[in-house]
């Protein structure tokens, strides 16, 4: 079974939301966050990495999974092994 997972923003969320799921994300992601200008593209990494985090979760890998991940040089994720 293939299960999509997706986030939708039409508005900025509210400051004190928004840090509450930054803060879900390891200290590495949260600088490169806080590196987007515009809120949209904030938005866009924080529910991308989120989201990741949940569908590896779903198939038992732990809560610390995005401390785990590698980048290509295309800066596309992967998982060690």
């Amino acid at each position: 079974m293939v299960e999509i997972l997706y986030a939708r923003f039409p508005s900025r969320l509210p400051d004190n939301l928004w840090l509450e799921y930054l803060n879900c994300l390891p200290k590495s992601l949260q600088k490169a966050n806080l590196r987007y200008r515009r809120w949209e593209d904030q938005h866009a990494h924080l529910f991308g990495k989120l989201l990741l985090k949940l569908g590896l979760e779903r198939y038992g890998y732990g809560k610390e999974v995005l401390s785990e991940l590698r980048y290509t040089q295309e800066k596309r994720p992967y998982l060690q092994g």
